[in-house]
């Protein structure tokens, strides 16, 4: 097998090979670093536009898995010793091996505040690089989109309902969903009280981007319009959700549309859930435990047009920051209070940054709102 010296001693006479007109400026270029590890970069070059390029050599998977590490490092060294800004920086990740970096190496890109590029390096048995292939940074995983539009669906008995709570939620994947959660939940009425005391309470976690543009074309047909901003995610929820119900066998004794605020309604007044069913993403109770997934599906961390409940601190500092600004849903029609709510969280940033705030609001307003879903 080559050896890593045997690559970059041959790439630094073929850094054609990685983009054209780059310059060699130093191998081994020797990083100091008063508080700790010091460091070498295995290629320094100068692009035609006169930007650095800091270029790292990996040869395995093993070494591979070190790379990003050894990039931040390199980066951060080379900053505080030259003191070049980030704009002026470029970063090469060169390995023969991608399965173990391309996903770290996604993350890092999108981190960076410095252009990051990565190559696939094909060599010959004796160490003679032969082709680089600029590596397509794999989508950002999006996060579990939780749809405003909730499938329920009522039964008598409660041998009826769990007799189709694993179709329902299986139907839901097999359709397009990208994670599905059912919540079989139970009222504390007696049946003369309430004829329907079970529940199946089905949200979708996203759709599949094939699905998502099939439902939005055939709404541009509908409705005839080409413009995609006329066709808002509610629409697409909705279709989804019809489809569904119209191309499935699912067995219910009756049927109701809900959302974050009636399931919060539900929850407030009698009813009580007993397990929640999940598949897709976000199926370990390890990464989000059953009751916090359940305030999610009600929105109270930020989709409840009426409740809003979180717990933060300053300390952290994106995790505030959606904290502020997934109040104003709740807050949206009292100005004074979206104004007051801000700058207390302002206040708080400044003087007392290792606070915890909870917070608990109902907005009455929204209530309207609530009713015309």
């Amino acid at each position: 097998m080559a050896i890593e010296k045997t690559i970059r001693d041959f790439l630094v006479t073929r850094l054609d090979l990685l983009e054209p007109d780059l310059v060699h400026v130093e191998t081994e270029h020797k990083l100091p670093n008063v508080h700790g590890s010091k460091g070498s970069i295995d290629i320094l070059a100068r692009d035609a536009l006169g930007h650095r390029v800091i270029i790292e050599l990996k040869r395995s998977n093993d070494s591979a898995r070190s790379a990003i590490h050894e990039l931040c490092k390199y980066v951060a060294l080379f900053k505080t010793e030259h003191g070049l800004p980030s704009h002026r920086l470029r970063c090469f990740v060169v390995s023969t091996h991608w399965h173990e970096l391309l996903i770290p190496f996604g993350e890092f890109v999108r981190a960076s505040d410095f252009q990051v590029e990565g190559f696939e390096l094909r060599v010959s048995p004796n160490g003679t690089p032969i082709s680089a292939k600029k590596i397509v940074v794999p989508a950002a995983p999006e996060p579990v989109e939780f749809f405003l539009h909730h499938d329920v669906l009522l039964y008598e008995t409660v041998e009826r309902r769990d007799s189709v709570a694993m179709g329902v939620v299986d139907q839901l994947i097999k359709s397009g969903a990208t994670s599905a959660f059912v919540c079989k939940l139970n009222s504390s009425a007696s049946p003369n009280q309430l004829p329907y005391r079970y529940a199946l309470y089905s949200v979708v976690g996203g759709i599949e981007p094939t699905v998502r543009a099939q439902i939005e074309s055939e709404l541009k047909a509908e409705y005839e319009t080409d413009d995609l901003e006329s066709i808002n995610p509610t629409m697409v929820q909705e279709d989804f959700s019809r489809r569904l119900l119209e191309q499935s066998t699912w067995a219910h004794d009756t049927y109701e549309i809900g959302y974050p605020d009636k399931l919060s309604t539900i929850l407030r007044t009698g009813w009580s859930c007993v397990e929640i069913i999940r598949r897709g993403r976000m199926i370990s109770a390890a990464a989000v435990s059953d009751e916090e997934l359940l305030a999610s599906l009600q929105g109270l961390t930020g989709d409840n047009t009426i409740m809003y409940l979180r717990v933060a601190t300053p300390r952290i500092t994106q995790s505030w920051t959606d904290f502020l600004n997934a109040s104003e849903k709740c807050l949206r029609g009292n100005p004074a209070w979206e104004r007051a709510f801000k700058l207390f969280g302002r206040l708080l940033e400044l003087h007392q940054p290792d606070s915890l705030v909870s917070a608990k609001v109902y907005n009455p307003l929204q209530i309207p709102v609530s009713l015309h879903k």
